[in-house]
């Protein structure tokens, strides 16, 4: 591909040096398409059509000097030629505009100087067109940017700013530019402000960025990130601020909501966390609940045997009494561990709020110091409640244990009163949010160290604990406040360092008696006439007493504690047997399991089912299971006798 001719206008009334510099140019082959004139009246009746890349302009013409025409081509490279030594022409004429200059020799050497000038003449031109089109794309960059720009100059002052501020903010330009930056930060007018503003500028750092809250001219808030450096002259002094400014108050708006969220979200995890660990706790408990019935089944069962056998007559038997009547105790309890694993209701009815309190303080005066002294200050007519005695038992065992945890060694008191108060107005819907009316308040008081108040903001949060590790779940309080929510009462608390803890129970008062219950004669255990009780349980203990008690009202009975022993030896002899009585939860084979095998190999025998606790769906198919009846452990003699009585009888 050629390449396009360099135009060039040669201005000299020489005509000699015209042609010797066309002769020149055809000589040495210069890409130039050339036009000559030899005076300045001759140059300016060219068309302005007719472009040119290059003049070259003589000094001395006839009808004038070079410099008449240099504001002709002012947009064109111009070479100014002199044939004077004097440097002061050619220095005019690099003021006026020239791009260049040659002294003119007579041996005309200065033409071959020509192609080096005219190249140099063009490469200038390219620069300064490059430099208005870089200087007009900066123009438009800075004006038209979509965030804010601005020169800042050392003390403040505006010096330049673009459309996208002038919108951000509501001013003018010129309001910009008659102000200074305190007209958006707010900050004083003074000559130092912008190091004030931004100290660190006045150190090594070059750039900074900072957020900041503006006021806009109609005087709103919004919130900028500014992005500010320094542009420091030759001597390394800074003169002007160049700055970026961008509207961040939506993006503000957007954290502030997403903190929410995150705190939303947050306080639902940990709802949920809690959740998961009541949940894995209620678990644990059902798991302990169920080997400890077992232990009790069999505490229950050789004290019962023992009884059985020294009668009524001897002076031990009441102390076995006792014991069964602790047992019983610890029986509900028991259901009540089972009942919280598996979130159901506890049963409910009128008791006497005297006697429970009496009771319990009772049961915790062995487990607390001596020197912690206990006062029950109850009267006798104390209305009744309506609620579930091993609850009641719990709550005020939990909080008289908490009590005793927050008194010093020494010692201390420990007050259980009971009043009763009408709630009325605010009174009964503020923290308590109760319905108005009368309320028995039973109170539980110590002298120990009290809470402060941050404390007392957290006491009811399941698992937070003041005491230090292994001494405390921190789930006393927790289960006091839902035992309380379920008896349709409320609980608050009243504590002060230094001068102990009072925690109020409210319980709704009933108007109704509790009635007294019947002394009712122990019945006897029902015999039986030789049945073959086929017994299965993975305890050996509770076999061996389920075997004693059966066998002593009658019956014969082939134990087992394996559950696939015990289907072999029914396989062997299905009709060796009149009843089976098989546990829920036994490794290898489940009770339900070693049912449908047994049916399968005689369907009509009768099964009772023994389990320590059950789901509600098994109960409610405890018939199409195979299972005539279920009875829950621990089991006494009384009742495994009547139960086994009674599914013998309907088979017969």
């Amino acid at each position: 591909m050629t390449a396009n001719p360099t135009r060039i206008l040669l201005v000299d009334d020489d005509q000699v040096d015209r042609l010797a510099f066309l002769r020149h140019v055809e000589k040495h082959a210069l890409l130039y398409q050339c036009k000559t004139a030899g005076s300045v009246a001759e140059a300016r009746a060219i068309p302005h059509t007719e472009k040119f890349d290059v003049v070259i302009l003589d000094h001395n013409l006839t009808d004038g000097t070079g410099f008449d025409l240099l504001p002709d081509f002012a947009d064109t490279p111009v070479i100014f030629v002199t044939g004077s030594e004097s440097p002061e022409v050619a220095v005019q004429a690099m003021k006026a505009g020239a791009a260049d200059y040659l002294l003119k020799d007579h041996d005309r050497n200065y033409l071959k100087l020509m192609p080096l000038a005219v190249e140099r003449a063009l490469r200038q031109r390219r620069d300064r067109e490059q430099l208005v089109e870089s200087q007009e794309l900066f123009r438009q960059a800075f004006s038209e940017a979509p965030i804010g720009k601005a020169f800042i100059a050392s003390g403040g002052r505006f010096l330049r700013v673009n459309r996208a501020l002038c919108e951000m903010f509501g001013y003018s330009e010129t309001e910009f530019l008659e102000s200074g930056f305190q007209l958006i930060s707010g900050a004083p007018d003074t000559p130092d402000c912008m190091e004030r503003l931004f100290p660190k500028l006045a150190g090594k750092v070059q750039n900074y960025r900072a957020e900041l809250s503006c006021r806009n001219k109609q005087g709103h808030e919004i919130w900028i990130q500014l992005d500010i450096a320094q542009v420091p002259d030759g001597r390394g002094q800074a003169l002007t601020y160049v700055s970026q400014i961008q509207d961040i108050t939506g993006r503000k708006s957007a954290e502030v909501e997403l903190k929410q969220a995150r705190e939303v979200r947050t306080r639902l995890e940990t709802q949920l966390y809690q959740s998961q660990k009541m949940e894995a706790l209620g678990s644990l408990a059902g798991g302990v609940a169920h080997e400890f019935n077992n232990m009790l089944g069999a505490i229950i069962g050789y004290t019962e045997l023992a009884r059985l056998e020294l009668g009524d007559e001897n002076p031990s038997s009441p102390k076995l009494d006792l014991v069964l009547k602790a047992s019983e105790r610890a029986k509900d309890i028991i259901q009540q561990i089972l009942t919280f694993s598996r979130r159901q209701e506890l049963k409910r009815e009128l008791i006497n709020l005297q006697q429970v309190v009496q009771e319990a303080a009772k049961l915790i005066r062995p487990t607390i110091p001596a020197s912690v002294e206990i006062l029950v200050d109850i009267g006798s007519d104390c209305p009744p409640v309506f609620g579930n005695t091993t609850q009641l038992h719990q709550a005020i065992t939990n909080l008289c244990t908490n009590a005793w945890h927050a008194m010093k060694e020494g010692g201390g008191r420990i007050v259980i009163s009971q009043k009763i108060v009408t709630l009325t107005g605010e009174t009964a819907g503020g923290r308590l949010a109760l319905p108005e009316g009368r309320y028995s308040v039973l109170s539980v008081s110590d002298n120990g160290h009290g809470m402060d108040a941050a404390t007392l903001e957290r006491v009811f949060e399941p698992f937070f604990t003041t005491k230090g590790p292994g001494k405390g779940s921190g789930l006393g309080m927790a289960v006091v406040h839902g035992i309380m929510k379920s008896h349709d009462g409320a609980v608050s608390i009243q504590s002060e360092q230094g001068k102990g803890t009072t925690v109020y129970l409210y319980f709704p008062v009933q108007a109704a008696a509790v009635a007294e219950k019947p002394s009712v004669e122990k019945p006897s255990l029902p015999a039986g006439h030789g049945e073959r009780v086929l017994l299965v349980d993975d305890e050996s203990a509770l076999v061996m007493i389920g075997t004693k008690i059966l066998q002593r009202v009658g019956y014969k009975v082939t134990g087992f504690t394996s559950a696939r022993e015990a289907l072999a030896a029914f396989t062997q002899q299905p009709n060796g047997f009149d009843l089976v009585i098989t546990d829920l939860t036994m490794p290898g084979m489940t009770g339900i399991d070693l049912a449908d095998a047994l049916l399968a190999v005689r369907s009509d025998i009768p099964i009772l089912l023994a389990t320590g606790y059950i789901e509600e769906s098994i109960r409610d198919q405890a018939s199409l299971l195979g299972f005539r009846e279920i009875i829950l452990k621990p089991v006494s003699a009384q009742l495994l006798a009547e139960a086994v009585h009674r599914v013998i009888g309907k088979k017969n």
